[in-house]
């Protein structure tokens, strides 16, 4: 009898056991802010994502009419002068579907639900007082 090949015997080799890390995830939250800071830290995030919104319609609306444009400048010898009202409005009404949800996010911008609670709940501790 022959020994085992060395396709068997690799299959079989165990060079070491394998190592395991544990670790325990940390309770709470990982961002340490004082509570006095979490509405104002609501209100930028959403003051942000309006502005990137707002950023990118114009980029839209921006490459949308140079799009148009060009295409006018290629049809006609002075296509780009001549269909520039057409071109401007093609621009704006990309830019604007891209804009249409910033007045919802201006509104939760203001109103951020725990803004709210905590007002509710300053204004009702105020009338108790009384």
């Amino acid at each position: 009898m022959a020994g085992p090949t060395t396709s068997d015997a690799t299959r079989t080799r165990v060079l070491a056991e394998p190592i395991v890390f544990e670790r325990s995830k940390k309770s709470g939250s990982k961002k340490n802010r004082k509570p006095r800071m979490k509405d104002a830290d609501k209100t930028q995030r959403y003051l942000y994502k309006a502005a990137r919104r707002t950023v990118g319609a114009a980029e839209r609306g921006l490459s949308r009419y140079d799009k148009a444009r060009r295409s006018s400048a290629r049809r006609r010898r002075d296509g780009a002068i001549i269909e520039i009202v057409p071109n401007i409005a093609h621009g704006m009404a990309a830019g604007s579907k891209r804009l249409a949800p910033l007045p919802l996010d201006l509104a939760r911008a203001g109103l951020a639900r725990q803004m709210t609670r905590r007002s509710v709940r300053a204004s009702a501790r105020m009338l108790n007082e009384s």
